[in-house]
């Protein structure tokens, strides 16, 4: 999927009113990006217990019901599952496989994961992609897509991009949806917003010095500065955020 495909979802999700709407168009993404199933989770838009639990999916049962409404609402068991220690490590977006390939991660994560993984592939979830998804206002937070085919993990990894940054507009979108976050006013300057412009389209912080006339070094402090004034990590979820603000446009 190319970033104009990427874009026409992303501008559903802006439009969306509800959660209903925003597994719609999970499920269209996941199917136009090559993938058979998705899921969505986050714990605590606001507060810690359980009743602050989001999440929808289209994982076969009753693996999605042993993951998302069981695993992931007890606080032991979501501490000892290897994708959360993944995320909960602050490690970055990761493919992987049914054979306990991971991508971007720990050795011993790793590990831990293998067991996991196949038994989704016993649940047609073969290979797939992972997001962690986190901000100020979440305690946890991630997007997956998986695909019924034993693709090699280095043949999903150029999808990783274009994931990440739905998934962060997903992710802006449900807390607005779920009732348990407002929108706040983002009070960005227009170095920050024109830099989060150039962000957003692909370019690197390198890039951006050298249309702007800045050192890279002064691009990546904006871009720091932006996403804390937005309440998120990372240069993507701050593009996310500043877009689903109407803070930037493209």
């Amino acid at each position: 999927m190319n970033f104009c495909a990427s874009w026409d979802f992303i501008e559903d999700v802006r439009r969306s009113n509800s959660l209903v709407e925003l597994e719609a168009i999970c499920v269209r993404f996941t199917r136009s990006a090559g993938f058979a199933h998705f899921g969505f989770a986050a714990q605590s838009f606001s507060g810690r217990s359980a009743k602050n639990y989001t999440y929808f999916h289209n994982v076969p049962e009753p693996w999605g019901q042993h993951r998302y409404e069981k695993i992931y609402t007890s606080s032991l068991s979501a501490q000892q599952d290897p994708l959360m220690i993944h995320l909960r490590a602050g490690l970055s977006a990761t493919a992987f496989s049914s054979r306990g390939i991971v991508s971007h991660t720990r050795p011993d994560i790793a590990r831990r994961s293998r067991r996991v993984l196949q038994q989704a592939g016993d649940y047609g979830m073969k290979s797939g992609v992972f997001a962690p998804l986190m901000s100020s206002g979440s305690n946890w937070s991630f997007m997956v897509m998986t695909s019924a085919d034993t693709t090699d993990v280095r043949e999903i990894l150029p999808s990783l991009p274009d994931f990440l940054f739905f998934a962060h507009h997903i992710f802006c979108a449900a807390r607005l949806h779920s009732g348990k976050w407002t929108r706040p006013t983002a009070q960005l300057n227009d170095h920050e917003c024109e830099i989060l412009r150039w962000c957003a389209i692909g370019k690197t912080s390198w890039e951006i010095g050298q249309i702007l006339g800045l050192a890279e070094c002064t691009v990546n402090y904006h871009l720091q500065a932006a996403a804390r004034k937005l309440g998120v990590k990372g240069r993507r979820a701050a593009c996310a955020q500043a877009i689903m603000l109407d803070a930037i446009t493209l």
